[in-house]
């Protein structure tokens, strides 16, 4: 199947390590790895101020080496591009909907949302999906991480049209292209930075939550949980289907 532009999914996993997962307009489709620097090291306490301006500066080494090797993979013009963000660098949580609040609408439910955040919401974009018991699940990514990301990359002429983690994304990818619904149980997804679960509930998501590696208790899984690995996160990138 052709398509009028090409699609690239950038799997920010890292400081040092970026996934791509392409596909060619004239339906080509890989995996590559991106070769690039390593971010900034400067501790948070001696940066500029302005933490914004930092965080753009630590990040354009790694963009710079990023467009660099996309270049060479000949997309062609305009290719639309899918961000998907590393677990660590995500918030995650539910908001609980009463009828009251679910006819005052997106703002009430910022505000249930930001009182469990230790940053303010502002600083996040955030993302609602439904989910089971009348509650929504509430997905945020840090805007200090995609900023710099998306400036840079429509500058090149990329279009930037969807942001998301990575793990849910891969999971949602899986059970799209399986002929089963997702099993009501915990779905894991273990990686070298952690571990993601995913609870599940009339086949809908109803939970997810990362552990970082020196947080994991291995006599906490159990034996209903399906273990899945880095592996599988790469090989479910979006765009890279035949």
């Amino acid at each position: 199947m052709s398509h009028a532009t090409a699609e690239l999914c950038l799997w920010l996993q890292d400081d040092q390590h970026i996934v791509a997962g392409w596909r060619r307009a004239d339906g080509v489709c890989g995996l590559t790895t991106l070769a690039t620097p390593a971010g900034d090291a400067t501790p948070a306490a001696e940066a500029d101020s302005d933490s914004t301006d930092a965080g753009e500066r630590s990040a354009t080494p790694r963009i710079d080496a990023a467009l660099k090797a996309l270049a060479a993979l000949e997309l062609g013009p305009h290719p639309r591009v899918c961000l998907a963000l590393a677990s660590q660098q995500c918030y995650c949580g539910s908001v609980q909907l009463d009828d009251t609040l679910k006819k005052a609408g997106r703002a009430a439910w910022d505000c249930q949302f930001e009182a469990k955040l230790p940053v303010p919401l502002e600083a996040l974009a955030t993302h609602y999906r439904e989910s089971t018991s009348g509650r929504q699940l509430a997905v945020a990514t840090p805007l200090e991480h995609l900023t710099p990301w998306v400036d840079q990359l429509e500058q090149a002429g990329y279009c930037v049209d969807h942001i998301a983690p990575a793990a849910p994304l891969a999971l949602a990818w899986h059970f799209k292209h399986s002929d089963a619904p997702p099993a009501d149980q915990c779905w894991l997804l273990q990686t070298a930075a952690g571990l993601d679960r995913f609870q599940f509930a009339d086949g809908v998501l109803e939970s997810w939550r990362f552990e970082p590696s020196g947080s994991l208790d291995a006599a906490a899984l159990g034996e209903q949980d399906i273990a899945l690995n880095a592996a599988f996160a790469r090989e479910q990138l979006p765009f890279t289907d035949h």
